[in-house]
């Protein structure tokens, strides 16, 4: 009987564990033994550790964004859809369009989404660059700002116990911020 491993999640992490699995299970996927699957919300692939320099208007988003179907290997089967539900006693998953996948293996490697309500005020008066329509703002404010303070932290993400977005990046935009507004 054909195993089935899905991977939700068309970002860096699920991108790079699709492909490695298809390389490691390349013969038990030629055999039919095995079967991969990736479901992504999206047809696209954008580069996330590229917003950051969106915000400082060195990246445009055509240079960061890919087809999710060209950087994947071709044993790997890609469905856009949304994750919708998971039953995990019946090892299945429901997509917004109602078409159900059951699996034998899953991978969540959805990433994770900012959560500035998480810091009082922060969603009002703060910017990130954690999404590319985010960093576009902020990419604005920086070009058209003239004088002032500027404040860096950390908004934890939506997901309980899981840290923000690339740990360096705090430091990185301290250093460019003063490049750039000197």
């Amino acid at each position: 009987m054909r195993q089935r491993i899905i991977i939700v999640g068309g970002g860096t992490g699920g991108t790079i564990l699709a492909n490695l699995l298809a390389a490691k299970l390349h013969r038990e996927i030629i055999n039919n033994k095995v079967e991969l699957l990736m479901i992504s919300d999206s047809p696209l692939h954008y580069y996330k550790p590229a917003f950051m320099y969106v915000a400082f208007n060195t990246f445009f988003k055509q240079e960061l964004t890919r087809s999710q179907r060209s950087l994947l290997r071709p044993e790997i089967q890609f469905i856009i859809g949304k994750a919708e539900s998971f039953d995990l006693k019946q090892r299945s998953i429901a997509t917004q369009s109602g078409k159900f996948y059951s699996y034998d293996f899953l991978v969540f490697a959805t990433g994770c989404v900012p959560w500035p309500e998480r810091i009082e005020g922060l969603a009002q008066a703060g910017d990130h660059f954690y999404q590319y329509q985010a960093a576009r703002r902020l990419a604005h404010k920086l070009a058209t700002i003239e004088k002032g303070r500027i404040f860096i932290t950390v908004s934890f993400p939506e997901t309980p116990n899981v840290p923000h977005q690339c740990g360096i990046a705090p430091i990185e935009t301290t250093l460019m911020l003063d490049d750039y507004l000197r």
